[in-house]
């Protein structure tokens, strides 16, 4: 086997492996972060495994239109990923008056998933490092849950003692544009700080930030952990998402 068949195979197996290892380790519902990479490293695998075959019993045309197809998915992949890990304002500590904004994610009856808790847990170091900064909780009630993100947000913010009264919720959204649209209302009728401060995982923050661009808002992120068993498919997810950052009607989002 030559050498490109080899790579082919071996980032095929790779692929699969990343997107096959969340359903592993972890409990995880099957999205688009999942099953999309996984097909694409089986074509992968078949590309490398029968590499010689399209070349010549197929035809060459066909061979690198499919070798080109490849590799363009390959450089948009670390492109994507090199977009959403450095492509947002950071957080500096020295700026004052923030908004910190928590956009939803699933909640587990009461509780907040563990997604949502290590957003929540980022955003509590930062609510007591500045306690005069107020914090927007959003995400309304899905499947399955007993309650508003919002809310379970809030409860656990203030179980950890957070004041309440510097917790509004946004209790309505269904997607990461509704999260902050609807901030953008709260912020407004209450007259808080205008600049806002996301909080969540690192993958998601540049979106939120170009749609508070779109909004018409200056923000700072600061990411929070994420399980290293379960990111790949959800940065995968988002690097789909780049293509309808902008669209205001899309997919939800954790």
């Amino acid at each position: 086997m030559g050498l490109v068949s080899v790579s082919f195979l071996l980032a095929g197996l790779v692929l699969c492996l990343l997107s096959l290892l969340p359903m592993l380790v972890s409990n995880i519902r099957v999205h688009l972060g999942i099953w999309l990479p996984l097909v694409l490293g089986i074509l992968m695998v078949l590309f490398g495994r029968f590499y010689r075959v399209i070349f010549q019993q197929v035809s060459d045309l066909a061979g690198w239109i499919g070798f080109g197809l490849l590799c363009a998915f390959v450089l948009w992949l670390i492109i994507s990923f090199l977009v959403l890990a450095l492509g947002y304002p950071r957080f500096a500590e020295q700026e004052a008056a923030y908004t910190v904004v928590v956009p939803g994610c699933s909640v587990l009856g009461l509780r907040p998933s563990k997604m949502l808790l290590r957003r929540l847990e980022t955003a509590c170091e930062i609510l007591k490092a500045h306690p005069e900064d107020p914090c927007i909780v959003t995400g309304g009630q899905g499947p399955g849950e007993d309650c508003t993100e919002a809310q379970a947000m809030k409860d656990w913010l203030v179980a950890q003692g957070v004041d309440s009264n510097r917790i509004f919720l946004e209790d309505r959204s269904t997607n990461t544009w509704e999260n902050l649209s609807f901030a953008k209302k709260i912020l407004e009728e209450n007259r808080l700080p205008q600049k806002v401060l996301v909080v969540s995982d690192r993958y998601h923050l540049y979106r939120c930030s170009r749609i508070l661009q779109k909004l018409g808002l200056s923000c700072a992120c600061q990411p929070c952990p994420i399980n290293p068993a379960v990111a790949f498919g959800y940065w995968f997810r988002e690097s789909v998402a780049l293509l309808w950052r902008l669209r205001r009607k899309g997919r939800k989002t954790p």
